[in-house]
């Protein structure tokens, strides 16, 4: 029996690489779809396993059931990689492998960088996000490990400067570069009406409607004695020092709508009694575009209670 050619199977073999780099270029511009709920939810997943879109119908937004959004959501994504997983594993499996058993996922899990320990520490410390589930964490982490060396280190140096670089407000209590804040420091604003919100970004929200041109006031949470937010873990006692000063003439209650939220707003407004300012909650009812069909009977309650006249 003849010697095997070195010099041939030496060419074989980068054919082989060649082909799977190849491959592997080619898995990062794949799309593969799949929907859920009779297409209520669609997913798109990338060869190598990264979620690249996810569409939900407003219709179903706007009913407002969240557990029903997130089952299809996570039925859509599943899908979805389940598609592309079984092509990518035919397609891998029909490369030729030099009679070496070839592991139909193990290019793309080397793209996702594994289970290194590395990986592990990264997934363990993005978990820690509010909102962010295991299978997200993973996300984020497989997608930082083949993101540019430029965005990496911009993502390193914002998170690191962070702190540095944000102020409280010593008055209102929001984030800023500086102590009064844009908004406390502007003498357009009326000093005279307070919005108390639980957190900085629900302010940014109501500043971005512009429907709002008072101060503000962050408590920086909302009564959840589950959690050990108790009354004396909010600023509580600074916004009753701002009202009892004087010039204030309302206080808007702008906690969210649900029980903690309302929980926190019926306690403010039995320590703001007395103190001279009205004291107003905002409404509740149903979202502009939305569709009395999919909401739920507590959204319409209070749709109907909180009417107001037609001019």
């Amino acid at each position: 029996m003849s010697a095997p050619d070195m010099n041939e199977m030496l060419k074989q073999a980068q054919r082989v690489q060649e082909q799977m780099a190849e491959l592997q270029r080619d898995l990062i511009t794949r799309r593969y779809e799949a929907a859920s709920g009779g297409g209520m939810a669609t997913a798109v997943v990338s060869g190598q396993l990264r979620v690249l879109e996810l569409r939900v119908e407003p219709s179903l937004i706007s009913a407002g059931d969240q557990e029903m959004i997130q089952d299809l959501a996570v039925a859509a994504i599943n899908a979805a990689l389940e598609k592309a997983q079984t092509s990518v594993q035919q397609e891998l499996q029909n490369q030729p492998t030099l009679g070496v058993r070839v592991d139909p996922m193990a290019a793309t899990r080397r793209s996702a960088g594994g289970s290194s320990p590395a990986m592990q520490r990264l997934v363990a410390a993005l978990r820690r996000l509010p909102g962010v589930g295991e299978k997200t964490a993973a996300r984020f982490a497989y997608f930082l490990l083949g993101a540019p060396d430029e965005l990496i280190g911009e993502l390193s140096d914002a998170i690191a400067r962070i702190k540095a670089d944000t102020v409280i407000c010593e008055s209102c209590f929001n984030l800023g570069v500086s102590s009064p804040c844009a908004i406390c420091s502007n003498s357009s604003r009326d000093s005279a009406s307070i919005c108390v919100v639980e957190e900085p970004a629900d302010l940014a929200s109501i500043e971005q409607s512009g429907s709002f041109k008072g101060l503000y006031h962050v408590l920086g949470g909302a009564l959840s004695p589950i959690d050990g937010m108790g009354p004396e873990t909010l600023r509580i006692a600074e916004l009753q020092s701002r009202v009892r000063a004087g010039g204030v003439r309302e206080v808007i209650l702008a906690t969210n709508p649900n029980a903690e939220g309302d929980a926190t707003a019926h306690y403010i407004a039995d320590q703001l009694k007395g103190m001279g300012a009205t004291l107003s909650r905002i409404a509740y009812g149903m979202p502009l575009g939305g569709d009395l069909e999919y909401a739920d009977h507590v959204t319409i309650g209070r749709s109907v209670e909180n009417r107001r006249a037609l001019d």
